[in-house]
C-alpha cells in the first residue's frame, strides 16, 4: 500500500511540475521513475543505449586512388533518453582524411568538435565529454568524412567504431563494432551480395539488386538464375562503365513452402562475372516492417480513409498530417500544435466532407481541431456542450464499420495522467453534439490509454467494447466490458469478450476480417509493471489469445485497419522517445492447391517416306520436385502451315507427364503451347510455369 501511495503522490508531483511547454527543452529529473510514462514529456525513463548501432556504410565498395565521402549511418537509441556524446571510427593509417564533415548538434547545445585524432580516428565529440547531456539527440545521423584510399592493399579493411552516450541513466553507455570495408577493384559487382525474405505460400518476394560496372567498358550483362522455386529476373541489363543499374528479381513461394536459395549471376561474356544469393522462406504470417513515417511522433492518431492511412498529430510531430498510400508517405497541412491526441474521430461535417476531429488533450489545447481531408485545411471548433477534452481517451469511428456518422469516445482523464473517468460518449461530427451514454464499470476508478472496438457479434447491432487501461491509482486493468448499441445499455464486465490475456495499457487497437471472421486486435503497449510489452492479442468471439509478436517494442501509439489488416503507427520506443516506426500484420490465407508446368520437351521421330511424328511431353507439378498425376492438360500445336491443332491428355502416375503427338509430312517449325491445366480441387497458375511453349524444327 505504501508503494502505491508513493507512486500516486509522485505522479501528481511530476505532472504538476512538467508541462507540455516545458517539455521542449532537454531536462533531467532528479530521479527517474515510472509515473512519468502516463503524463507529458520529461527526460526520464529506464534503459540504456544497447540497441545503438551502425546501420550501414556507404559506398558499398571503396574506390582506390580517388577522393570520396565515406559515410556511417548511425542510430543512437535509448530507453532512458541518453543522448549521443561521441561517434568515432578508426581508419587505416595509410588512408588520407581530406576533411571531416560537421553534423549539427540537436541535443543540449553544449557544442562539439569534429576532425581527426592520432591513429587516423575520425570523430565527432561533445564538449566536456562525458557531458551528461550530449550534443546530439538520440536518433539517426550520417557521419561522413572525405577520404582517399591509396590502393586495394589490405582489403577487406576492419574499421572499428564506437558510439558513446552522455552517461545519463542506466549503463551500458557505449556500443562498439567493426565495419568490413571492401575495395572496388576492376570488375562487376552485385549489391547486396545476399538478401533474404519471406512471403505467404503462393505470394512473391521481390528483391532489388544493384549492378555496378567497373570493367572499364560499357557492357551488356546476361543474367542467369539457378533456383528450385520460380524466380523471374530480366534476361539482360546494360550498364555504362562506372554506372550503377538497379534491377529486380521476384521469387514465388510455392504451396508446400519451405526454403530456397536462388543464385543470380551476371556475366558480360568477357572476363567479369558476379553473383548474389536470394534466400526465400515460406511464412505463415507475422508483422512486417513498413516504410518509416517522415515525422517522429507518439500519442498520435491513426485513421484509414479512402485507401490511405492518416497519422495525425501526437507529441513530437507539431500537428503534422502524415499520409501513407500503401507505397510512400506524403504530408498534409500541419496545425502546429505539439499535442497528445492518442486517438481521433473520422466522420463527415455538415456539408458531407470527410473530416478527422482531434478532441482536445486537456493539456496542450482545449478545443476540437478539425482536419478537412479533401481541402487539406485545419479549423478550430469549440467543445460540444456536455463534453470537455480528455487525456488519453479511445475512440471508435463507426463510419469505418456501418457507415454511420458517429464516433464513440471512452474514458481518459481530465488532466494529464492516469484515467479518472470511464464515461462513454456518442459524438456526432455533423452537428458537433454529444450524448453521455453512461459509464464502464470494469475499472471503477477510470480508464485511460485503453483499447476499444466495435464488436459486431455483441447485441442486436453490435457493441462498443473497451478493455485494459490504467486507472486513477495507476493500476492496470485486464478486464473488458461492452455497451450494447441497440439495447442502449452496458453488459456486465468480462461477459461478452472475457478478460484480456493480461493487464495491458498504452497499446493500439485494430480490426480485420480473416478467412471470413471478424477479428479485434490489440498490440504493443506496456504491462502491469509498466514494462514495454512487445506482444499482441486477438479475438474473433471465443475469448482472447496472444497473436504474432510485433517487430517493435513501443507504447503510447495507435493503429487502425489498413490494406486489409491491422497497422501499428509510431509510438514511443521508451520514455518519451517518439518514433517513425511502422508495421503491418500479414496473415497468410490458406494456400490454394496450385498446378504449373515444370518441364516441356519435344522430339522428332522419322516415319519414313518424308513423313515425321513430333512428340511432346509436358510435366505438371505442385511444388519443386513434386509432380502431380491425374491432371488434364490442354495444349495447342501450331504447325508449319499455321494450322492450329488442339489436344488434351492426362498426366501419368510417377512421371506427372502428359504425352502429345502430331504426324505429317510438313517441314519447318512445330510449336506446342499449354492453354490450361484442370484437376478437381486445384488451380492452374501459369505465372509459375517454367515454360509455357516449346518448339522444334523438322527436319
Amino acid at each position: 500500500m505504501r508503494k502505491l501511495v508513493y507512486l500516486s503522490i509522485l505522479l501528481v508531483l511530476v505532472l504538476g511540475t512538467f508541462t507540455a511547454a516545458s517539455a521542449q527543452a532537454p531536462q533531467k529529473p532528479a530521479q527517474p521513475d515510472r509515473s512519468y510514462m502516463l503524463g507529458t514529456a520529461v527526460r526520464a525513463g529506464i534503459g540504456n543505449i544497447t540497441g545503438s548501432t551502425v546501420n550501414y556504410v556507404t559506398p558499398d565498395f571503396l574506390p582506390p586512388g580517388t577522393a570520396f565521402d565515406l559515410c556511417f549511418n548511425v542510430t543512437e537509441t535509448s530507453g532512458d533518453a541518453e543522448y549521443l556524446d561521441r561517434f568515432d571510427a578508426n581508419l587505416p593509417d595509410n588512408w588520407t582524411v581530406n576533411y571531416v564533415i560537421d553534423v549539427p548538434g540537436t541535443g543540449c547545445g553544449l557544442g562539439h568538435t569534429y576532425g581527426t585524432e592520432a591513429g587516423n580516428v575520425i570523430n565527432w565529440t561533445t564538449n566536456g565529454m562525458p557531458s551528461g547531456c550530449g550534443d546530439w539527440y538520440y536518433g539517426t545521423y550520417d557521419f561522413c568524412a572525405n577520404v582517399t584510399v591509396p590502393d586495394c592493399g589490405g582489403s577487406p579493411w576492419g574499421i572499428d567504431w564506437n558510439i558513446i552516450g552522455d552517461t545519463w541513466g542506466s549503463p551500458p553507455h557505449s556500443v562498439a563494432g567493426t565495419y568490413s570495408g571492401l575495395c572496388q577493384e576492376a570488375g562487376v559487382y552485385l549489391t547486396p551480395a545476399s538478401q533474404s525474405g519471406s512471403a505467404c505460400e503462393g505470394d512473391d518476394v521481390t528483391y532489388s539488386i544493384d549492378l555496378l560496372n567497373q570493367t572499364g567498358a560499357d557492357s551488356f550483362f546476361d543474367i542467369v538464375v539457378s533456383a528450385l522455386w520460380p524466380t523471374t529476373c530480366p534476361a539482360q541489363v546494360y550498364a555504362a562503365n562506372g554506372a550503377t543499374v538497379p534491377f529486380e528479381c521476384a521469387v514465388t513461394v510455392p504451396c508446400g513452402g519451405g526454403t530456397d536459395t536462388a543464385t543470380v549471376t551476371v556475366d558480360n561474356d568477357v572476363l567479369y562475372s558476379a553473383s548474389a544469393t536470394l534466400t526465400t522462406n515460406s511464412s505463415t504470417g507475422g508483422w512486417i516492417n513498413e516504410p518509416a513515417s517522415p515525422v517522429v511522433t507518439m500519442d498520435n492518431a491513426a485513421v484509414e480513409y479512402g485507401g490511405k492511412l492518416y497519422v495525425v498529430g501526437g507529441y513530437g510531430a507539431l500537428g503534422a498530417v502524415q499520409i501513407y498510400d500503401g507505397t510512400s508517405w506524403t504530408q498534409g497541412a500541419s496545425n502546429g500544435l505539439n499535442g497528445y491526441e492518442n486517438d481521433a474521430c473520422l466522420g463527415l461535417d455538415a456539408a458531407g466532407n470527410p473530416v478527422i476531429d482531434l478532441m482536445g488533450d486537456a493539456s496542450t489545447y482545449f478545443n476540437i481541431e478539425r482536419y478537412d481531408i479533401n481541402a487539406n485545411t485545419w479549423s478550430a471548433l469549440p467543445y460540444p456542450a456536455g463534453y470537455a477534452g480528455r487525456w488519453a481517451p479511445d475512440i471508435v469511428s463507426m463510419m469505418q464499420h456501418t457507415g454511420e456518422n458517429v464516433c464513440y469516445i471512452s474514458g481518459g482523464a481530465t488532466v494529464p495522467g492516469p484515467g479518472n473517468t470511464n464515461a462513454l460518449y456518442a459524438y456526432y461530427p455533423a452537428t458537433q453534439t454529444v450524448v453521455n451514454l453512461g459509464n464502464y464499470t470494469y475499472s471503477p476508478a477510470g480508464i485511460a490509454f485503453h483499447f476499444s472496438w466495435w464488436v459486431p457479434w455483441v447485441g442486436a447491432m453490435g457493441g462498443i467494447c473497451a478493455g485494459g487501461g490504467v486507472d486513477a491509482n495507476s493500476l492496470v486493468s485486464g478486464g473488458t466490458q461492452c455497451y450494447w448499441i441497440a439495447e442502449q445499455g452496458f453488459n456486465a464486465p468480462n461477459v461478452d469478450l472475457g478478460p484480456l490475456p493480461q493487464p495491458w495499457w498504452g497499446g493500439a487497437d485494430g480490426w480485420k476480417v480473416h478467412n471470413g471472421e471478424y477479428q479485434i486486435w490489440g498490440y504493443n503497449g506496456t504491462d502491469a509493471g509498466f514494462a514495454l510489452l512487445q506482444q499482441s492479442f486477438v479475438s474473433s468471439g471465443a475469448g482472447f489469445g496472444y497473436g504474432a509478436v510485433p517487430i517493435h517494442a513501443v507504447y503510447r501509439m495507435e493503429g487502425d485497419n489498413f490494406d486489409g489488416s491491422v497497422w501499428a503507427a509510431n509510438g514511443s520506443t521508451g520514455g518519451f522517445t517518439p518514433s517513425t516506426v511502422e508495421e503491418w500484420l500479414q496473415q497468410c490465407e490458406p494456400c490454394a492447391n496450385v498446378l504449373y508446368v515444370s518441364d516441356m520437351h519435344l522430339r522428332v521421330v522419322p516415319r519414313g517416306f518424308g513423313k515425321y511424328a513430333v512428340r511432346g511431353q509436358i510435366e505438371i507439378s505442385s511444388a519443386p520436385e513434386i509432380v502431380e498425376p491425374g491432371a488434364t492438360v490442354f495444349a495447342e500445336w501450331t504447325l508449319p502451315d499455321a494450322q492450329v491443332v488442339p489436344q488434351s491428355n492426362i498426366t501419368r502416375a510417377g512421371s506427372g507427364e502428359a504425352a502429345f503427338k502430331v504426324k505429317g509430312n510438313q517441314t519447318g517449325t512445330f510449336q506446342l503451347c499449354v492453354t490450361d491445366v484442370v484437376k478437381a480441387g486445384w488451380a492452374y497458375d501459369p505465372n509459375q510455369n517454367v515454360e509455357t511453349c516449346d518448339s522444334i524444327s523438322v527436319p
